[in-house]
C-alpha cells in the first residue's frame, strides 16, 4: 500500500471551518469549488483527499498547494477512509463535507451562513438541487427534491433524522469525534445520521442554503450508483431495523410521509393491491350500461373480462395516486424553492420512480434474503 503524501501551504492557525472534499481520480467541478471556497469571508481550511489521482488532479494540487491541503493516495482506499483521513488532518471546530460533484454558490458568505445555521444544532443537512443538463438529470432533479422534502419534514417535526444525503452537510467536530468518525459501510452518510439519531443529537435541514449537484448523464453509471444505494440501504436497514421500526411506530405521522417523498410511486402499488376489483367492475359496468342505453350499442353492456377489469383497476390506481402525489409534491416543492413541471413529474412518477423502487426492492431481497450484494463499482 502506498503511503499518503501531502501537498500543503496552509497556515498552522486554528480554523473555524474545515471543508473536506473526497475525490476519486478527478473532478471537473473541483476547480470551481476551490475558487469559491477560497473567497469565503471566514477563517477556513480546505482539505481535498484524492484516491488514484490523475495527471489533471496532480496539476490542480500543484496549482492550489499554497491555499489547500491535498492528501494524495496512490491507490483507491475508499470514501470512508478518505473522510476519516481528512478529519485526522483537520483542525476546524466545524466540519463541512462536500462531494466532488457538488458546486457551492457564488456567495462569499456561504461558510458563514453554514456556521450560523449550525449554531443551535449538531448536524446540518444542506439543500441539494440538481442541475438540469439532460433527460436523466431532469428525472434525478425530482428524486433529489424528494430527498430534500423528506429531510425537511422529518427534521422540522422530530428535530433529528435517521438519514441524510451526505453530498453536502456540516457537523460539529465534538459530535463527530464522539461518534468515532465514519464507519466503513456502503452508505457512510446514512450510518452517521442514524448514530446521531440514536444519540439524540439535534439535526436541522437548511432550506435557505443551497448547493448544486452535478449528476450522471450516463444510464450505465446511474444504474451502478443506484445499485450501490440499494445495497447500502438494505445493509443499513438490516443493521438498524429495530430502532428504525420502533421510531416509525412511535411517530408514523413523521416517517411514513417522508418515505412517500423518497418513493412516490409506491402509492401506485399500494392502491393497486388495496383497491377492490369488484368495485371497479361494478362502476364500469354501470357506466357502460348507461352509455349502451344512450347510444343503443348493445355490445358495450357486455360485462368486462377479468383482464379488462385488472387493466382498468391499474389505470384507476395510477391516475388517482398521480393526481394526489403531484398535488402534494407541488406544494412542498414550492415551499422549499424547487421547480415543478407537471409533464416532467408525470414521467418521473410513472417511469423513473418505479425503476428506483424496483432497484431498491431488488437490493433488499438480495441482501436480506440471499445475503448477497448487488454488483457495483465502489470501495468502502
Amino acid at each position: 500500500m502506498l503511503k499518503s503524501t501531502e501537498i500543503s501551504g496552509a497556515s498552522e492557525m486554528s480554523y473555524v471551518v474545515s471543508v473536506v472534499i473526497p475525490v476519486f481520480r478527478e473532478s471537473p467541478q473541483l476547480r470551481i469549488t476551490l475558487d469559491r471556497l477560497l473567497r469565503q469571508d471566514v477563517s477556513k481550511e480546505i482539505l481535498v483527499v484524492i484516491d488514484q489521482p490523475t495527471q489533471n488532479s496532480l496539476s490542480l494540487a500543484e496549482e492550489f498547494k499554497r491555499d489547500v491541503k491535498f492528501i494524495l493516495n496512490g491507490e483507491r482506499l475508499g470514501k470512508s477512509h478518505a473522510l476519516n483521513l481528512a478529519i485526522k488532518n483537520s483542525k476546524g471546530e466545524v466540519l463541512l463535507f462536500l462531494d466532488a460533484d457538488v458546486e457551492i454558490p457564488e456567495d462569499k458568505s456561504f461558510l458563514r451562513k453554514v456556521v450560523e445555521e449550525l449554531e443551535d444544532v449538531d448536524l446540518l443537512d444542506i439543500k441539494k438541487e440538481v442541475l438540469k443538463q439532460s433527460f436523466l438529470s431532469k428525472m434525478t432533479y425530482y428524486e433529489y427534491a424528494g430527498f430534500n422534502i423528506g429531510s425537511w419534514l422529518v427534521t422540522k417535526l422530530a428535530k433529528k433524522s435517521p438519514s441524510i444525503n451526505g453530498s453536502a452537510f456540516a457537523i460539529r467536530r465534538e459530535v463527530l469525534e464522539s461518534l468515532g468518525g465514519f464507519r466503513q459501510v456502503v452508505c457512510e452518510d446514512m450510518d452517521l445520521a442514524t448514530r446521531c439519531f440514536m444519540g439524540n443529537y439535534k439535526v436541522k435541514y437548511a432550506k435557505d442554503l443551497r448547493v448544486l449537484s452535478h449528476v450522471y448523464s450516463s444510464w450505465r453509471k446511474w444504474l451502478d450508483q443506484r445499485k450501490r444505494w440499494a445495497t447500502g440501504i438494505a445493509l443499513w436497514l438490516k443493521n438498524w431495523y429495530k430502532p428504525l421500526l420502533a421510531a416509525s411506530i412511535k411517530k408514523p405521522q413523521i416517517f411514513l410521509p417522508a418515505l412517500f417523498f423518497l418513493y412516490p410511486s409506491i402509492i401506485i402499488v399500494i392502491l393497486y393491491l388495496l383497491l377492490p376489483a369488484s368495485l371497479i367492475y361494478k362502476l364500469l359496468s354501470l357506466a357502460l350500461l348507461f352509455i349502451a342505453l344512450r347510444l343503443d350499442i348493445a355490445f358495450l353492456a357486455i360485462p368486462l373480462t377479468t383482464l379488462g377489469t385488472n387493466f382498468l383497476k391499474g389505470i384507476a390506481a395510477s391516475l388517482t395516486s398521480f393526481l394526489a402525489s403531484a398535488t402534494t409534491f407541488y406544494i412542498f416543492a414550492k415551499k422549499l424553492g424547487f421547480n415543478f413541471k407537471l409533464h416532467e413529474f408525470f414521467i418521473y412518477y410513472h417511469f423513473y420512480s418505479l425503476i428506483c423502487l424496483a432497484i431498491t426492492f431488488a437490493g433488499l431481497i438480495s441482501v436480506c434474503v440471499f445475503n448477497r450484494q448487488l454488483s457495483f463499482d465502489w470501495k468502502v
